[in-house]
């Protein structure tokens, strides 16, 4: 949650943590392409801005989990014949081609380590970059709302990791004072 909503003293405190989890990513980077799926409810306005980024660069600011089975990511939609209490919200599928010879950001798949392996889960590490390919909605059968699918792979961009001092001068101009004192 921290990476997501970019709270700098959860981020600050889980540090260890992520740079285990990225380092464990590392370890057990995956050594062969992948097809993945991730499955999830979207706000349409999101949606529609992703839908804009057709040919550009999307980063990821958190872990991205996601799976080889897109059977896995559809049951992660929920029911598709209900239509989402929130009128707001869309079903999107992403559709993910994943080459280790990308080296900006590891990713792995970590059945053995999860809670539940015939998720057949694969763990993209925090800041990944894809490329958006395409989005397109895929019409369902008679009563089914229509899921979108965002078509990407992972792009070899270069990973720039800031040093602490230049976070910690980030802190100070975002008048963070408290979090950098701890950065000097």
């Amino acid at each position: 949650m921290a990476l997501r909503t970019r709270t700098v003293d959860l981020l600050f405190l889980c540090r260890f943590f992520i740079r285990d989890i990225s380092d464990r990513l590392t370890e057990k980077q995956c050594q062969h392409p992948v097809r993945v799926y991730r499955g999830q409810r979207m706000q349409i306005e999101e949606r529609q801005r992703l839908q804009q980024s057709i040919g550009q660069l999307i980063s990821v600011n958190s872990f991205l989990s996601t799976t080889l089975d897109r059977n896995v990511a559809t049951q992660y939609l929920g029911d598709t014949k209900i239509q989402i209490t929130d009128g707001d919200e869309e079903f999107v599928i992403f559709d993910i081609d994943a080459d280790p010879k990308c080296r900006s950001k590891p990713f792995a798949i970590i059945e053995e380590n999860s809670a539940i392996p015939e998720k057949q889960e694969v763990l993209f590490d925090a800041g990944s970059i894809f490329y958006l390919k395409s989005v397109h909605c895929e019409e369902q059968d008679d009563g089914y709302y229509p899921i979108w699918i965002m078509e990407m792979r992972l792009s070899n961009e270069e990973k720039h990791e800031l040093p602490l001092s230049s976070f910690g001068l980030l802190l100070c101009n975002m008048k963070k004072y408290k979090f950098a004192s701890k950065l000097f």
